[in-house]
């Protein structure tokens, strides 16, 4: 027995032109994190860098420390009031040189 189903009616088409895709920023996911005994980025010095996007690293601090400047990209930065990344925190917004106590710092890429 034949079908007594409605005929079938072409379907309206909708045609998109999408937009040329904007350059992407080059993103290296590296921070250099360099931490001083002095109140402006001046005296002792103690260093470290991660790289690596979904790196994380948490670095204590290995004497009394005044200051921080990060350099790179991609990553984020925290000091941190407690030795093991813990307690009150200060996100490093910018290249600057920061001036505050901390124990430890933190590095998310």
């Amino acid at each position: 027995m034949p079908s007594s189903s409605p005929p079938r009616r072409p379907r309206d088409h909708v045609h998109l032109r999408l937009r040329d895709p904007a350059p992407l920023e080059a993103r290296d996911d590296t921070a250099n994190v360099r931490m001083f005994s002095g109140d402006t980025c001046g005296g002792a010095e103690q260093s470290f860098s991660v790289s690596g996007s979904g790196t994380y690293r948490c670095v204590p601090v290995s004497a009394a420390r005044r200051s921080v400047l990060v350099t790179g990209s991609g990553c984020t930065t925290t000091t941190w009031s407690g030795t093991n990344c813990e307690g009150s925190r200060y996100k490093i917004p910018d290249s600057g040189c920061h001036s505050l106590l901390y124990g430890s710092v933190s590095v998310q890429c």
